[in-house]
């Protein structure tokens, strides 16, 4: 079993509900600090997606990118990206839970928060330490994404509507693999 596991798939697909899934029971006390790193979920105003909460496993929080955040923020699309919440809360996680952790999570490698310029040497930090990673990759074509997914030390899962629950099963075997329930 390959150390480092890489959920990809079109936006959409469910990369993310599918981890979350997958880390359900890792995210009990039991598992408490077994699991750390980052997540990221949507900020919705009704049925309308507005922004990206980027959130810590084990708490804490922060504004990643928003339809009406302005300042001091890039804009990807209709979003202003705020990469202060991936230098100060995500990077943080990420560093921790190499530190102290079994497994690190890292959801999302995506175009938000590599507009972090520390964003992609940590991702590769992690990816070589000694702590099996589990992360979401978009499907997108570019240099540093298409590098990490062709690793040797990787192995690619493709999540699509049709594949969910197929993916879900071969995430939670490797998790189990590192563990135990």
């Amino acid at each position: 079993m390959k150390n480092n596991l890489l959920i990809t798939g079109e936006p959409g697909s469910g990369k993310t509900t599918v981890l979350l899934m997958a880390l359900k029971e890792y995210l009990t006390e039991p598992f408490a600090g077994k699991v750390g790193g980052i997540y990221t979920t949507e900020m919705l105003a009704g049925s309308e997606r507005v922004g990206f909460k980027l959130r810590v496993i084990g708490g804490g929080m922060a504004t990643l990118a928003h339809t009406m955040m302005y300042s001091f923020s890039r804009q990807l699309g209709r979003y202003h990206v705020d990469t202060s919440a991936v230098y100060y809360v995500g990077l943080p996680a990420i560093m921790a839970a190499c530190e102290s952790a079994v497994v690190v999570v890292i959801d999302e490698v995506a175009r938000m928060q590599l507009m972090c310029d520390d964003f992609s040497p940590t991702v590769v930090a992690a990816l070589d330490g000694d702590k099996p990673v589990v992360a979401t990759v978009h499907s997108h074509s570019g240099s540093f994404t298409d590098e990490i997914k062709r690793r040797a030390d990787v192995e690619l899962v493709t999540v699509t509507p049709e594949t969910r629950e197929q993916c879900l099963a071969q995430i939670q075997a490797w998790l189990r693999h590192y563990l135990p329930l």
